[in-house]
């Protein structure tokens, strides 16, 4: 009897493990449609969802004599990460922003835990969640082709022929399938069944020619390094299945990926039918390949192996080398639909080679589908330091169908640092080609060829070629890079709390920018939790390092997952794709599976049943706040309704306060709340309005004192209620914290400008000058800072004339103090 009862009890606890992981796997499929989990309505809930997974977990298992929350060194180095980021708050530059990072991390730590706990001793479990995250890369790629083909809609998945996908930004959804293509092709080659093999050979096509579309330069980079390492860890004859199955797929997509490119957008609908013949393909070529071998059964050594392998990657080599040498002429085809009328259509090259002051002839061969007076169009602008463009050459002409060679000589100005030069079609239903485009010196020498891959679809062999530290996207990272360290400089210890680049950046700013995202996490991470937290992270890769090496040695079943880790590791030194919160969820799934294989050191018992109930009592802590910052979201939203439908005030005024009780440290509510007891107090002239006014406003400062998005409103109802000083103070404290932005001069100069104004009328001149002498200073800030850049900031004229007329009233007013 004890025995079935055992037995039973052990087949219940497996059913409710499976459970388990199949809400896990139902949790990780359904978040990337929330926009990658980025924003914080999309990402609170998915909080909410795993902590309460935790705690219902940790109550199943406190009757357990196994589970211990803290069981290997990586749970701590896990474990340590949130509490760095739970120090840093109490010190951090957005409360708001720093609380959520502590929350966010929590789940992190939670979901690795429940990965970890499923996973030990459990192959199958292990297996089931693998698939999962190859399932969901595999809906990424399969919605995308579905938005391309216009079977359904999705916003932003395929702007400019870029796939940016359910994650928003290109390069993220690129380290996202490149994950999907890792821990496919290892399935895959370890897989003994013809129809899964063919399944998984069907989701890699699909997976790669989406990466493909992502013109991600830094996925491309990272995935092919992975893959690098992936080839040597594995044997000689899985060597072979791997580049096998890595030409099959790429065979198979790629007549996708070139129609993809040579189709105009608005047929692009008949992309589908290529990509259901790219993924049948490669299945048939699968069932072949199998039918073969069971048939023609040849025993191979892994000499013969090796060096047929060699062989290969010569002949790929080649393949590769040839197809990188051998360029054309880039052909400018610009056309105008049936549908579309008479106008300059354009497509434009820009050119930094050209020496300014100097002779240059442009040739190129034309022809037009239709012959027209305005059959062509070529204009030539230079621009200089400043950005401020000249136009030095323009010529329209008739053209036909007959292919003409044309050549004009032009000059460039003294300033010029780079010229554009544009092709133009006119007339409707037409297309004009521009081709063999050649830029001469005068002496006949050429200067510039315009000349492309000639076997590589333009917008990859672009984006390939673009590859260096040049371009402007890797010398923008450099520059956020260099920005973010003089933070850690700042905040060495325990950093900055949560958000703290997006709140401190524009205060060290070299040159003007906008970006809420280092686009290097480690750099990022630094910034928020500082030594602390940089050493826990340090010691967990160290944790991992171990683990892999114990693996390979044990010949690990399980190595591609360290390999899938290790892509969105490294890929993240040069983006942001642990900012959205979905594919840190993929991140510590992947490193929970590491962790369940024990590879690290174990740490003592201990007291386990206080462990586990102390665990138990914090994450029903964090999931009774993350619900508390929830239901405050929602009370907000409730208020801005009541709100914008007119709504009787002491109703919207308490829904803001709710609101603000609930989700704390957000200002959001609070400026809302400030300005409807400004207008209340308005209406009433109570006093107890203005006094709750100000006290949301102090609170908005306490709580999110370097998030100067509030700085206007606040500005605005100082100067409402007479507190100039303050109004004027607020907006210098701007502009010492953001000074490469333009705004941030604008909102002194009107502050002030308004406070003058008002004294003046009042005739209290004297109280007038010290804020027109503000606006002066003001513009003097803007001219220094202006001196020191390459690109200006600018403002409207209407701030250049107010500074003009505080000059000169600021001069007649002097002039009668000295009288």
């Amino acid at each position: 009897m004890v025995r079935k009862v055992t037995s039973n009890s052990n087949t219940d606890k497996s059913t409710l493990d499976v459970i388990f992981v199949y809400l896990i796997g139902i949790f990780m499929l359904i978040i990337p449609f929330y926009r990658g989990l980025f924003f914080r309505i999309n990402y609170i809930p998915a909080i909410i969802i795993v902590s309460a997974l935790y705690v219902v977990y940790t109550v199943y298992k406190l009757r357990s004599k196994t589970f211990n929350p803290l069981d290997t060194y990586m749970d701590i180095a896990v474990l340590l990460i949130p509490i760095a980021y739970l120090m840093s708050f109490f010190f951090a530059a957005n409360m708001k922003d720093a609380f959520d990072m502590f929350l966010i991390y929590c789940s992190y730590f939670m979901l690795y835990k429940l990965t970890s706990d499923l996973l030990e001793k459990n192959e199958k479990n292990k297996d089931i969640l693998i698939n999962v995250i190859i399932v969901s890369t595999f809906i990424l790629s399969f919605t995308a082709m579905l938005n391309i083909a216009g079977i359904v809609e999705l916003k932003g998945v395929f702007p400019g022929k870029r796939l940016f996908g359910l994650y928003q930004y290109a390069n993220t959804t690129a380290s996202v399938l490149g994950v999907g293509i890792i821990l496919t092709l290892n399935k895959l080659m370890s897989e003994a069944s013809v129809k899964k093999v063919a399944i998984y050979q069907m989701i890699l096509t699909s997976l790669i020619s989406s990466f493909i579309f992502t013109l991600s330069r830094g996925g491309y980079l990272v995935l092919a390094l992975v893959l690098l390492f992936n080839v040597i860890f594995v044997s000689a004859r899985a060597k072979l299945k791997f580049m096998l199955t890595l030409f099959i797929s790429f065979l198979s997509s790629a007549s996708l990926i070139y129609k993809y490119y040579m189709l105009a957008e608005e047929v692009m609908s008949g992309i589908w039918v290529h990509y259901l013949i790219s993924i049948i393909t490669c299945a048939v070529i699968i069932y072949i390949i199998y039918l073969l071998k069971d048939k023609l059964i040849i025993k191979v050594s892994d000499k013969v192996i090796n060096t047929a392998l060699v062989s290969l990657v010569i002949i790929l080599v080649g393949i590769v080398a040839f197809l990188f040498s051998a360029r054309g002429p880039i052909e400018y085809k610009i056309e105008h639909t049936a549908s579309e009328e008479q106008s300059w259509k354009n497509k434009n090259i820009t050119l930094y080679e050209l020496e300014p002051a100097t002779s240059y002839i442009i040739e190129f061969n034309i022809k037009s589908s239709v012959e027209s007076k305005n059959g062509y169009r070529v204009l030539i602008r230079s621009y200089n330091s400043e950005n401020k463009r000249t136009d030095i050459f323009e010529h329209t002409g008739l053209i036909g169908l007959k292919t003409e060679k044309k050549n004009f000589e032009f000059t460039t100005p003294d300033d010029s640092e780079w010229i554009r030069v544009h092709f133009y079609n006119y007339e409707s239903d037409s297309y004009t080609v521009y081709k063999n485009v050649i830029f001469k010196d005068s002496n006949n020498n050429v200067v510039k060829e315009m000349n492309r891959l000639k076997y590589i679809p333009v917008a990859i062999a672009d984006r390939l070629s673009d590859i260096s530290l040049e371009t402007r996207g890797a010398s923008s990272r450099i520059n956020f890079t260099k920005d973010g360290l003089k933070i850690i400089g700042d905040y060495p210890i325990i950093g900055a709390g949560g958000g703290a680049w997006k709140n401190l950046y524009r205060q060290y700013q070299s040159i003007p920018y906008n970006t809420t995202e280092v686009h290097n996490f480690y750099v990022q991470y630094g910034t928020e939790v500082g030594i602390i937290g940089l050493t826990a992270l340090i010691g967990l890769i160290l944790l991992m390092i171990i683990s892999m090496v114990k693996s390979i040695k044990a010949k690990s079943s399980y190595l591609y997952v360290y390999l899938a880790v290790m892509l969105l590791l490294l890929h993240s030194t040069i983006d942001f794709n642990l900012s959205l919160v979905a594919v840190g969820y993929i991140l510590w799934l992947l490193i929970g599976v590491i962790n369940s294989e024990k590879n690290t050191p174990s740490i003592g018992k201990g007291k386990i049943v206080y462990l586990r109930v102390l665990s138990l009592g914090l994450v029903l802590i964090v999931f009774f706040m993350s619900y508390s910052i929830y239901y405050g979201m929602k009370l907000g939203t409730q208020g801005a309704r009541a709100s914008h439908s007119k709504e009787d005030s002491e109703r919207v005024i308490e829904f803001y306060e709710k609101a603000t009780t609930f989700d704390r440290y957000n200002g959001a509510y609070r400026i809302d709340l400030a300005q409807i007891m400004n207008n209340q107090l308005r209406k009433t002239k109570e006093k107890k309005y203005l006094d709750r006014m100000e006290e949301q406003i102090f609170l908005i400062r306490r709580y999110e004192p370097n998030n100067h998005q509030y700085t206007p409103v606040i500005c605005s109802l100082y100067l409402s209620t007479g507190k100039y000083e303050e109004a004027s103070n607020m907006a210098e404290e701007r502009l010492q914290n953001e000074p490469m932005l333009a705004q941030s001069y604008a909102l002194k100069i009107d502050v002030n400008y308004e406070i003058a104004s008002y004294y003046v009328q009042e005739n209290k001149i004297k109280e007038a000058v010290p804020y027109l002498e503000k606006i002066l200073t003001a513009n003097e800030e803007f001219e220094k800072v202006n001196a020191g850049l390459k690109t200006p900031l600018k403002l409207e004229e209407e701030y250049l004339k107010k500074v003009e007329a505080v000059q000169r009233t600021l001069d007649m007013i002097l002039a009668d103090i000295k009288q």
